[in-house]
């Protein structure tokens, strides 16, 4: 059942995981698993936005009755269950599939409180129940160290390709004709095409995000909580810190330790091989600055280049592509003005005087 998107309950959940959701601070969602543990991920670019014909998204258990039933012996027995109406249901909304606003040439549209906004920003706005203010520092690093956890379990897939030897078996003269979903057991088992495309989505999201955040700096925007002397320069200490804390490490095909920071993935993401039949090298996008160890032929090589436009997917339902600038959260941020314009208004004519 689809729903409105004011502070949620535990009973929430997304459709695309099909696990309950939770809110932590600053409206980020996350969500709960049947053993009680709240997963690693958290709501955003990276799920995608499914079309209401999919019934994606954000969604509450529909109420339901058991009417005509009877008791017998202290049990209930016979009747049927009533599932309510969307009419009788008060918090259902169709809300995040068709925005808020009346939907234009550019698809549905959001706002809170007469403010215009993302999808992603508005379920966040509406979820902390109206509350708008993004620390850049914390807006960086929780999203870092989400993007962590997934980088983390992808590894974990990786290397249960190779420790099951399907990295050393020749490659099959065809791969599935949709790769996200296969009827080959092996592929579904080990390629990682669906999970790569959340990963780098969840990239490009947190560039855009922060570029967005570092405008409305630029802007003075009230939105923006920051009580710091230079928000270039912290920023930079904050993404130095947590890449290096985020260091993924695997074993090459020769057996050697190869440590990857946060920012060495970043750099080599749409290098990164889905397919399980590639050497390990190439699931991690090391062939052109360390693939000396890839056992990888001519013929398992070619395949690495035909797949070349399916790694730069990001949006497997929308066919949206994206590359390294897009992803060059370093590059952002290095290339910030160092503080905010200062603006002296000036005397008649509404003149401005404007220093960088």
């Amino acid at each position: 059942m689809a729903e409105t998107l004011e502070p949620k309950v535990p009973e929430t959940r997304l459709a695309e995981p099909k696990v309950p959701a939770s809110k932590l601070p600053a409206g980020r969602i996350a969500f709960t698993h049947p053993d009680f543990t709240i997963s690693r991920s958290v709501y955003g670019a990276q799920f995608g936005q499914s079309p209401a014909a999919l019934g994606g998204g954000l969604k509450n258990w529909r109420p339901l009755q058991l009417q005509g039933a009877r008791w017998e012996n202290g049990a209930l027995v016979g009747g049927h269950y009533a599932l309510a109406r969307n009419s009788q249901i008060g918090d259902f909304s169709l809300v995040q599939y068709f925005g808020t606003e009346p939907i234009g040439n550019q698809g549905p549209a959001w706002s809170y409180n007469g403010a215009r906004l993302g999808y992603y920003e508005y379920a966040r706005v509406a979820v902390s129940g109206g509350k708008s203010d993004f620390n850049p520092i914390y807006e960086l690093q929780a999203s870092m160290g989400t993007l962590c956890n997934d980088l983390n379990d992808r590894a974990q897939a990786v290397s249960q390709a190779v420790a099951n030897g399907i990295s050393a078996k020749l490659h099959p003269s065809m791969i599935p004709a949709n790769i996200y979903n296969s009827d080959d057991t092996e592929w579904e088992s080990y390629a990682t095409p669906a999970r790569d495309a959340r990963l780098k989505a969840g990239f490009v999201a947190l560039r855009q995000e922060l570029g967005r955040m570092i405008q409305l700096w630029l802007n003075r925007d009230p939105r923006i909580v920051y009580d710091g002397l230079d928000l270039k320069r912290d920023l930079l200490a904050a993404y130095d810190r947590e890449s290096a804390a985020c260091t993924i490490t695997y074993l090459s095909s020769d057996k050697r330790p190869v440590p990857l920071r946060f920012d060495d993935i970043d750099r080599r993401l749409f290098a990164m091989s889905f397919d399980p039949y590639s050497c390990v090298e190439l699931r991690w996008g090391d062939d052109i600055n360390d693939g000396r160890g890839c056992p990888d032929q001519a013929g398992k090589r070619r395949w690495y280049v035909l797949e070349e436009q399916a790694r730069h997917e990001v949006d497997r339902d929308n066919h949206l592509f994206a590359g390294p600038p897009e992803v060059d959260i370093r590059g952002l941020i290095a290339s910030m003005p160092a503080r905010t314009p200062w603006v002296q208004p000036m005397p008649g004519n509404n003149r401005r005087s404007s220093l960088p």
